[in-house]
């Protein structure tokens, strides 16, 4: 093959090593301060491998600018080499040199990728047998290897096609180790295979690896007819070593620089299918690899985690059967969790030494009460651990019936049914089944909301456990920042186990409301979306608004109401609603698949609600998606906003609706087209949303969100308060910051 070689090709190749690799350590690192978290081990080893890589590409400028890479040796009358040419001695001592840092680069390339430590043992054991064959080529050490100096040397080029090929099986290796994990992934087969696709990004370093085989062969062919022009015909040597050490180091960088995208793309500037789209990719490329990540460093499989937890967790818990592999259920089974372990605690002090535990190992964990979110953000991996709260249900009031301390085990229905025969009143969420703190803490929406405000303002205090195992005792003047917080992104920065929250003491009168179901014929829905934007909800008022299935035989969709009116009968409610009565005419229930998408807007569009009926319509009548809704909720807000706004972390007080479209099926083949009618829907709203920017609560998001949507101008200062009281984001499972 006919060769062509220049000393500018050698430079420009050089420089374009060292910028190109050097740019995705910087977004590495940029991606790590935007997420506020500590450079990681991995991320040193990989700025070790750039250092490395930096000097190899510097070597190779040096020798294309002084030793004649690239071009072809100066021989002398015989056509033999002059071998004390200063060009080409400069030549022999930075190929010497880069021979022997290019496979230390390569190792801490491959350690930096997060192999398990049986491969890590192969890795650290291939570059220390290689750094010292090189090292030692010739008996003493010398670069001049080549045969004519005469030296006491071996033959070189086998010994460099081992170190490729092996170079090559490890690599391999590395690629295919978290292949079986992705595969038991509960995803469908599609996003399987799609997170199998992002892997095969790497494959390009294992490409470069295969070609660098092949080009080494054809160098030691072609020496034995051109051993006097080693610095023109070996080039490869130097620029092959040097592309795979740069593309080693980018393709360790790319699942890392998820912040980065999400910082800046947002749907508000992007069509929403083009962003859902991207940030599907970016998602599973970086969740993904990061999920596979955490499974390779592992040194154990999840049966002898269990073992492990029962050996060392289990002293320090209050009863050593609190552990368990059999998890609670989730109300979708649509990509929930699957623990390996469950901790069903029956004290805080319980939930303070499993989150010590957890943190210490590096085993990742989540707290769970109703089971109710649908997010999409869970990554427990093989490995995880499940705070099992539910037992931890206690709630009592105080000699006045002014305070309530919730735990924060309790369900709305557990502490509805207390404050009842308390004779108080207590706000909390709409859903039975619903944890009645993950509800409070996300913003807090529910039937009182008019009269008493948003649950987050009902907050006095908090008992709460942070990542460093320490159980807290939380106010505003304790601690500000974190009072704060917890009040709107609580999941981000500790696990409540309990929390005092505003009563109010009640008359027979004041334990009653008036509420009813209408009703209406598809035909008016354009009347009825009309009629609800504008009805003047007064602060003992809402109105929900569902797209439902009719029920059996037919599970025909209809239109369905639900006026609230507290304190009130049917003389008073008919009145309050007297817009909607004058048009003509199970939902705790877990399990199903219930990809659920959600946004607030200002605004009751007829055409768009029209729109989403047609959506709906279409998706409620395929086999199995007969029960899935559609979902508004308004509310009187004059009390939330009365309060200040930057009083909690929950930034939506002005958002006037919330809705979700909730696909509810059996059959994951049906995953593809949910996905589809829901991320529809939510576009549909945020078209005619008539916000500045995007926003939805966080208890109705999808998981695919942006975190501005979510946590809109708290992001900034919760950063922060996360970076001071969880700096490893060990509480990383529901939209971590």
């Amino acid at each position: 093959m006919q060769q062509s070689y220049s000393k500018e090709l050698m430079i420009g190749l050089a420089i374009a090593f060292i910028i190109v690799p050097s740019i995705f350590v910087g977004l590495r690192i940029w991606a790590r301060l935007l997420k506020f978290k500590a450079l990681q081990f991995n991320d040193y080893l990989c700025l070790g491998a750039l250092v490395v890589g930096f000097v190899c590409s510097a070597l190779q400028l040096y020798a294309a600018i002084d030793g004649r890479l690239g071009q072809h040796q100066i021989v002398g009358p015989d056509g033999q080499p002059i071998l004390d040419d200063p060009g080409f001695i400069v030549y022999e001592n930075t190929k010497f040199v880069v021979n022997i840092l290019s496979v230390i680069s390569l190792g801490l390339f491959a350690v930096s990728d997060g192999p398990v430590y049986g491969m890590l043992g192969v890795v650290a054991a291939w570059t220390i047998s290689y750094f010292f064959a090189n090292l030692f080529t010739c008996f003493p050490v010398t670069p001049f290897i080549e045969a004519f100096y005469g030296n006491n040397c071996i033959d070189s080029v086998p010994m460099w096609l081992s170190v490729v090929i092996s170079d090559l099986i490890v690599d391999v290796g590395i690629l295919l180790m978290p292949v079986p994990m992705v595969l038991q992934l509960q995803l469908p087969w599609k996003e399987r295979l799609g997170v199998l696709g992002m892997f095969m990004l790497g494959a390009s370093v294992c490409g470069i690896s295969a070609t660098r085989i092949a080009t080494l062969v054809q160098i030691g062919a072609e020496f034995l007819y051109h051993y006097n022009d080693e610095t023109y015909y070996t080039s490869p040597v130097f620029y092959w070593s040097n592309i795979e050490l740069a593309m080693a180091v980018v393709s360790a960088c790319l699942p890392t620089l998820r912040p980065i995208w999400g910082s800046f793309v947002t749907p508000r500037y992007a069509s929403s299918a083009v962003y859902s789209y991207a940030m599907k990719f970016v998602f599973l490329s970086s969740s993904f690899f990061g999920l596979a990540g955490l499974a390779l460093a592992s040194p154990t499989g999840s049966s002898t985690v269990i073992q492990q937890l029962h050996a060392e967790l289990g002293p320090q818990l209050s009863h050593q059967d609190i552990i368990s592999t059999e998890a609670p259920p989730r109300w979708s089974t649509f990509n929930a969790p699957h623990p390996a372990i469950v901790v069903n605690v029956e004290s805080e002090l319980d939930v303070a030494v499993t989150v010590k535990y957890c943190s210490a190992k590096g085993l990742p964990f989540l707290a769970q009460n109703g089971g109710s979110g649908w997010a999409t953000t869970f990554k427990l991996g093989t490995h995880g651990v499940l705070i099992n709260l539910a037992r931890l249900n206690q709630v009592t009031f105080n000699t006045d019936k002014t305070q309530a301390t919730i735990g924060g085990g309790s369900n709305n229905s557990n502490t509805i049914s207390h404050a009842y025969a308390a004779g108080a009143l207590v706000e909390t969420g709409n859903c039975d089944c619903v944890g009645t703190l993950g509800a409070t803490l996300g913003g807090g929406y529910g039937n009182l909301v008019g009269l008493y405000g948003l649950g987050v303002d009902n907050v006095i205090s908090m008992r709460v456990v942070t990542a460093d195992g320490h159980l807290r005792s939380v106010t505003a003047s304790s601690d500000p920042d974190l009072f704060w917080g917890l009040r709107g992104a609580g999941p981000n920065l500790g696990i409540v186990t309990s929390a005092v929250v505003k009563s109010h003491p009640a008359s027979q009168d004041d334990l009653h409301a008036w509420t009813g179901s209408l009703i209406f014929s598809p035909d008016n829905l354009e009347e009825v979306v009309q009629a609800i934007q504008d009805l003047k909800l007064q602060p003992d008022m809402n109105i929900f608004l569902y797209f439902i299935s009719g029920g059996p035989p037919a599970n025909e969709p209809v239109v369905l109401v639900t006026p609230f009116l507290h304190k009130g009968n049917a003389a008073t409610g008919r009145a309050a609603f007297a817009s909607l009565y004058a048009i003509a005419t199970g939902f705790c229930t877990p399990g199903g698949r219930k990809p659920s998408y959600g946004a607030g807007f200002q605004r009751m569009i007829p055409a768009t609600w029209r729109q989403i009926w047609n959506e709906y319509v279409e998706f409620q009548k395929r086999p199995t998606a007969e029960n899935s809704v559609v979902l508004l909720e308004a509310y009187s807000l004059i009390k939330a906003r009365s309060e200040d706004p930057n009083s909690a972390a929950f930034p939506h007080r002005n958002v006037n609706f919330n809705a979700v479209a909730i696909p509810w099926y059996n059959d994951t083949a049906l995953d593809d087209v949910a996905q589809a009618f829901g991320g529809a829907a939510r576009d549909l709203w945020r078209a005619t949303d008539g916000l500045t920017q995007n926003s939805t609560y966080v208890n109705f998001a999808h998981g695919d969100e942006a975190l501005q949507v979510i946590f809109g101008k708290s992001l900034a200062k919760l950063h922060h308060i996360k970076q001071r009281f969880d700096p490893h984001n060990r509480f990383n499972q529901w939209f971590s910051i």
